[in-house]
């Protein structure tokens, strides 16, 4: 009777180590993977939109710009945009440095106004800044070029106001 029970007990824990195995692969799987026809199609809808998307950013004037702020140790984010004639950059500082904000934005305008000495720069360290200019890229292809001049002027006279604690 004993050997009985035992043998069924293994075979019952068999099972449910099956059941569990299958469960496991199961769920490991990928199910929302789409199916080709929709994936051949998309990634190039999606590249398109970054390849417009980056517009902004992504000319010679704005990347260099950004590539010469973000080699300050002082700074930890760099967004810069560049359109007509006109660079706009916002940066983020670490938190150390929050008390010499002043003396590094001085610092990355006159490096920048050297460096770009054709182009109207405007420099700002403020984190609402830095969040227009996000909102401005992600949205640069909706927006008409009109309308992109006008929102850069919005976030230069942003720039100017002071910011009260």
């Amino acid at each position: 009777m004993k050997k009985e029970y035992r043998r069924r007990m293994i075979t019952m824990i068999r099972f449910l180590i099956l059941v569990a195995f299958i469960v496991n692969l199961t769920a490991c799987t990928d199910a929302t993977q789409p199916d080709n026809k929709e994936s051949e199609s998309t990634p190039t809808n999606v590249s398109m939109r970054k390849n417009k998307e980056m517009s902004l950013t992504n000319n010679a004037i704005a990347k260099k710009a950004k590539q010469k702020i973000i080699k300050y140790d002082e700074i930890n984010q760099v967004i810069a945009i560049h359109n007509d004639m006109e660079l706009i950059v916002g940066f983020n500082v670490k938190k150390l440095q929050e008390f010499n904000v002043k003396e590094i934005e001085g610092r990355v305008k006159k490096d920048l106004e050297k460096e770009f000495n054709n182009e109207l720069i405007t420099v700002s360290h403020d984190r609402k800044i830095l969040m227009e200019l996000e909102k401005l890229i992600k949205e640069q292809e909706t927006l008409s070029e009109k309308e992109i001049k006008q929102r850069m002027q919005e976030i230069k006279s942003l720039s100017k106001e002071v910011t009260l604690l």
